[in-house]
């Protein structure tokens, strides 16, 4: 490779580069997010805006609504509606709306789960067609199913000898890959949502879902079409398969999993509250009327005796001798 073409390879994600959210609520009975959810996102937002680009949202009508009447949307550069193919199986493929947002966004962009935070600038120095989270366990039971009678491109490849990635963020770099990509996971979840294949719904994080076929058409197909087209996916971090998530670094922080944590357990969820709003309002006080309007917290209230702060909604409870102050 030429100096000019190292260079251009490196630098191809540190130069601005629009970063989305995507957001399907089809898939939802009600559209609800906790305070947790609702602090990642505004942090998702205001972090890659600060360091790599523009930050859009791509969603349907219902979800615009709803982070609009929380004031949210006016974070975005941009807000975009989502065109959904209405023949596939919303049930079964809950994410397909993140396969949908990517074939209406420009390549080279970065796709960012809501609670997704990218604290740094994501770079590459090969000629990786994609940039994904990280490297996924073999032995998930999802990377060992298959339909044989669902065919297309990916149907040559050994699906033993291909490395599942993690999509939390995933990086279009090349704009035929992500074609030939977009085409196959839709192909994939149109033959099964009209073939009558059954489906079985297991435990996961949000409680019993469709995981296989999901998992399938989104995480493994863009590993089985990299391997298909001769093209190599890079990864920001690794899996530790002792602490069943993604390695400790500096670049990308994923809730995912420890949602649940934050579900299950009420200390667990009030100090990752407060540590993220003590976090953005030192780095974003523009964030202060976010956190405030989408209802994470309305009030500071400082210990008069420690100086101590915490962060409260509006009615809960606040002792004597604490002062108040309005976000």
């Amino acid at each position: 490779m030429s100096l000019l073409g190292f260079l251009k390879n490196m630098t191809l994600l540190a130069r601005k580069m629009p970063g989305y959210h995507s957001f399907w609520t089809e898939p939802m009975s009600k559209v609800q997010m906790q305070d947790y959810e609702l602090v990642s996102l505004i942090a998702s937002v205001l972090y890659y805006k600060s360091h790599s680009g523009p930050m859009y949202l791509v969603s349907d009508r219902r979800g615009i609504d709803y982070l609009n009447s929380l004031k949210l949307t006016a974070l975005y550069d941009k807000v975009i509606e989502l065109q959904v193919d209405k023949t596939i199986n919303s049930k079964i493929f809950w994410a397909a709306g993140k396969i949908f947002a990517h074939a209406q966004m420009p390549c080279p962009s970065i796709s960012i789960d809501m609670d997704a935070i990218v604290w740094k600038p994501i770079r590459v120095f090969d000629s990786s067609v994609a940039v994904a989270l990280h490297t996924e366990p073999t032995d998930w039971p999802p990377y060992g199913r298959s339909w044989p009678s669902i065919k297309g491109p990916w149907s040559s490849v050994d699906a033993s000898k291909v490395d599942p990635v993690n999509t939390g963020i995933v990086a279009f770099l090349d704009q035929k890959f992500k074609t030939d990509y977009i085409d196959a996971s839709l192909s994939f979840m149109r033959e099964f949502s009209r073939s009558g294949l059954k489906s079985e719904k297991v435990d996961w994080t949000h409680g019993p879902s469709y995981i296989d076929e999901m998992v399938y058409a989104e995480q493994m197909m863009l590993s089985l079409m990299a391997k298909w087209s001769k093209r190599s996916i890079k990864t920001v971090a690794s899996y530790d398969r002792f602490a069943d998530h993604m390695s400790e670094n500096s670049i990308v922080t994923h809730l995912w999993n420890s949602k649940r944590g934050y579900r299950d357990h009420s200390r667990a969820r009030d100090a990752f509250l407060h540590d993220m709003i003590e976090m953005l309002l030192h780095d974003f006080p523009e964030s202060r009327k976010f956190i405030a309007s989408s209802g994470i917290a309305t009030l500071a209230v400082r210990d008069s005796n420690t100086g101590a702060i915490r962060y409260s909604k509006q009615g809960e409870w606040v002792l004597p001798g604490e002062e108040i102050e309005h976000l």
